[in-house]
């Protein structure tokens, strides 16, 4: 008769190996962006050999474990190789993006201040204008003094009714003519006009004689014969006296002959 076979304890029983973490696989592209290098030079890596634990996924592309990679000489940075191409474009375009708001924000900042100046300025002119009480009453100030020129009472002058006077004046002068009132200068005296009047008698003239008496025309007329031209020729004095001598004897050669 055999004796039974031995039973094994279940304390000697062999212990079924841990699972090991799984490696971090990068592909040959993220393998190449994380460390700085080209595509061809993992390519190469691989075709040689150095990646003993690389593989093909389900899509048929090749993964290189990280262990691999460092082993080979290579410093992967895991944080470049996770960066999509898209996104860093992407963000790119957003930091370009934040500049140009900034540069928007900066210029609508100053032309707020700009804006704010001028607001300043604008509000410093409306205190230095008159308040409208003031220019109110300078205005009823005004027409009063018109009115009392004109003899017009200020309310019709503000309200734009004048009197009868005062439209009577302007039609008599014109609509837009000003009035001016000015003394009246004083009148120069008037010389004596009797002397310089002539009447009925003094149109008939008169002829001036030697012995300072005057004759009218019509007595000078009726002294000379109608019938009888006047003398045209001179009258007939005499003989002219000879001279000769005596305008000769004055002169200087004739006393020196003499």
């Amino acid at each position: 008769m055999t004796p039974p076979p031995p039973v094994p304890s279940p304390a000697v029983a062999p212990a079924e190996p841990t699972p090991k973490p799984a490696a971090v696989t990068l592909s040959i592209s993220e393998a190449a962006r994380a460390c700085g290098v080209n595509r061809r030079t993992i390519r190469h890596h691989r075709q040689a050999g150095d990646f003993p634990g690389a593989f093909k996924d389900q899509d048929g592309m090749w993964r290189i474990p990280v262990e691999d990679v460092e082993w080979v000489g290579l410093h992967a940075d895991l944080g470049r190789a996770s960066e999509d191409p898209i996104a860093a474009g992407k963000v790119d375009l957003l930091r370009t993006e934040v500049a140009v708001l900034r540069e928007r924000l900066r210029a609508a900042e100053l032309i707020a201040l700009e804006r704010e100046k001028r607001i300043d300025d604008l509000r410093l002119i409306l205190r230095m204008l008159p308040s409208p009480s003031l220019g109110a009453s300078s205005l009823d100030r005004a027409a009063g003094r018109l009115g009392a020129r004109q003899g017009t009472s200020p309310a019709a002058l503000t309200a734009g009714k004048p009197s009868p006077e005062t439209a009577s004046t302007q039609m008599a002068g014109g609509e837009s003519d000003p009035v001016l009132w000015l003394p009246d200068a004083p009148e120069a005296p008037s010389a004596p006009m009797e002397r310089l009047v002539r009447g009925p008698e003094n149109d008939r003239g008169s002829i001036w004689t030697p012995d300072d008496s005057s004759v009218a025309p019509e007595e000078a007329e009726e002294g000379l014969p109608a019938d009888e031209p006047a003398e045209l020729t001179p009258r007939f004095y005499g003989l002219p006296v000879e001279t000769g001598g005596r305008r000769k004897s004055w002169l200087p050669w004739r006393r020196s002959r003499e």
